[in-house]
């Protein structure tokens, strides 16, 4: 038996894994477990499975779609064993996203977009963000509501996709990127100068 070999039509048993993140009523389940990343598609499971649920005894069927790997169920989820945790947090990329990313839920700090970006429910449209000075692909695969402007910078959050061969991301969230106050250095204490000055004061100081 194959764990996690995405070859179309084969049958995967899955190690016990982590659920990373449910877009629920869209079927996409994005899962991880000690080999990687990974994504099941299911209408069945979507509403039922939440993130940082670890589950065991999953079978189904390598079924990739545009050459992102993906896994379709073939148990109900009366038939797994679901033990609820805590969701992960999206790990930090500051390099643009290639196909080995494909399926990793990743945050974007302070990137910019090309061009004004109003996506809505209605549609899926897509947009282009700037990651360390690469363009790529941002996709309102989701359909999700959202105005971004060309003039603010962003921390976006999404998952790695392969359209055909082509990396992108699908939008899950963003927001405005504040930079981090700058770090004001104390003056130091010339202890000479001010020994000198209060001498004639009862002020003590003890020196190390």
């Amino acid at each position: 038996v194959a764990n996690n070999t995405l070859i179309r039509a084969l049958w995967v048993v899955l190690n016990p894994f982590d659920v990373v993140y449910v877009v629920k009523d869209a079927g996409y389940i994005y899962i991880k477990d000690e080999s990687g990343v990974n994504l099941i598609y299911d209408y069945n499971l979507d509403d039922k499975l939440k993130a940082g649920d670890h589950v065991e005894g999953f079978v189904g069927v390598s079924s990739p779609y545009n050459n992102l790997p993906e896994l379709k169920a073939s148990v109900s989820y009366n038939e797994l064993t679901v033990t609820p945790g805590v969701a992960p947090e999206p790990t930090v990329m500051a390099a643009a996203p290639t196909k080995a990313d494909a399926n990793k839920y990743i945050k974007f700090e302070n990137v910019t977009l090309t061009a004004n970006t109003t996506f809505s429910t209605g549609s899926a449209t897509n947009a282009t963000m700037v990651v360390n000075g690469k363009n790529v692909t941002l996709r309102n695969n989701f359909k999700l509501a959202a105005t971004l402007s060309k003039d603010k910078a962003y921390n976006i959050v999404g998952f790695a996709a392969i359209y055909n061969s082509t990396i992108q991301i699908y939008f899950l969230s963003a927001t405005e990127y504040v930079a981090p106050e700058p770090c004001t250095l104390a003056t130091p204490v010339n202890w000479d100068e001010k020994i000198a000055l209060e001498a004639n004061s009862d002020k003590w100081y003890l020196m190390d």
